[in-house]
């Protein structure tokens, strides 16, 4: 009798928090984010309501931007690493913390026009995928070297952008269907733990059958600003991880 009320109380319990869960989360990760992130996040808050939209703020850097955020942004999701601490990892920690339907990850140098979230919840019920990505435009005021760094990363996201079936997504504009990241994580995958590795995680994807897509729709704006020198390294640490995963 009583195993039969603890599953009848766990059911009610999912249940209620399923309704209370948010359509859409989006873990932002930041890295010395200090001049991007307030307007990364108030384009993120004017999308849609907190019970709607749950915004996860991982930061791992030196600059002073998890202060900044705990000014400006008192009430926000904040999880704070001690740097150096990697992208992935950042994007894992925040991915453990999601509750949305659809979990969607980026960088704190990147703004979000208005209609950007119901786009991400309209493509999800479109299309049957798990993963979906968008489009990274340049934002204004970028200088040469930005231009070099926006080209090298995402010139082949840039509008316009082929609409269907892709082989490959942006890791700034992308979002997951939730049971596709609980189902990897079912068969032993630790994203906390290990990091999300979107590359890896998206090509696990696809040679087990699944599909990615491209919405062009879905449009964020790219405004990073590094040195040549912090390109270079940044390339080169890039480089470094990818062989050695």
């Amino acid at each position: 009798m009583l195993g039969r009320w603890a599953k009848l109380a766990a059911t009610f319990l999912h249940k209620r928090i399923a309704r209370m869960a948010p359509g859409l989360s989006v873990v932002v990760a930041a890295q010395e984010a200090c001049y991007t992130i307030s307007p990364c996040i108030n384009s993120l808050l004017s999308q849609a309501t907190p019970s709607d939209l749950q915004i996860i703020i991982v930061d791992g850097s030196h600059d002073g931007t998890a202060e900044l955020v705990t000014r400006q942004f008192p009430g926000l999701q904040l999880i704070r690493q001690s740097p150096p601490c990697s992208l992935p990892h950042l994007l894992g920690l925040g991915i453990k913390e999601a509750l949305g339907d659809i979990i969607a990850v980026t960088e704190a140098h990147c703004v979000f026009p208005p209609g950007w979230f119901r786009a991400v919840v309209t493509a999800h019920r479109r299309y049957p995928g798990p993963v979906i990505g968008g489009a990274v435009e340049p934002g204004p005021g970028m200088r040469g070297s930005d231009w070099a760094l926006y080209f090298a990363d995402y010139g082949q996201f840039m509008q316009p952008l082929t609409p269907g079936p892709a082989s490959e997504m942006t890791g700034e504009n992308v979002s997951f269907k939730r049971a596709a990241l609980e189902r990897a994580q079912s068969e032993g995958s630790d994203f906390a733990r290990d990091g999300f590795w979107k590359t890896f995680f998206c090509n696990m994807l696809l040679q087990t059958g699944h599909s990615l897509v491209a919405a062009p729709e879905i449009v964020i704006f790219y405004n990073r600003r590094l040195t040549t020198g912090q390109i270079v390294n940044r390339r080169l640490t890039h480089g470094r991880c990818y062989g050695g995963r």
